[in-house]
C-alpha cells in the first residue's frame, strides 16, 4: 500500500490537503516555496494562473504564478 506523505505548510505547520490541490497548483506552490515564500494559502486556479496568499520578507502578499512559472506579487494583503 502506497501511502502519500503527509505535508504541512512550513511556516505554519498545517497539515495541507495534497489531494485537494490540482497537478498545476502543486507546481505553483513548489515554485512559490523555491522562491522564498511561506505559509502560502488559498491556492486556487483561475483565468490568469494559480492564485495564492503567501508570506515573504515577512510581509503577507498575494501571489500569481502564471502559465510561463513566473510569479507576481499583486497587492500587499491588509
Amino acid at each position: 500500500m502506497n501511502a502519500q506523505p503527509i505535508l504541512r505548510d512550513p511556516g505554519t505547520g498545517v497539515v495541507l490537503a495534497q489531494a485537494e490541490m490540482t497537478p498545476s497548483e502543486k507546481a505553483a506552490r513548489s515554485k512559490l516555496e523555491a522562491a522564498g515564500y511561506s505559509q502560502i494559502k488559498d491556492i486556487k486556479s483561475g483565468p490568469e494562473g494559480i492564485t495564492a496568499t503567501a508570506v515573504k520578507d515577512g510581509k503577507e502578499v498575494a501571489v500569481i504564478v502564471d502559465s510561463g512559472g513566473r510569479i507576481k506579487e499583486l497587492r500587499p494583503k491588509q
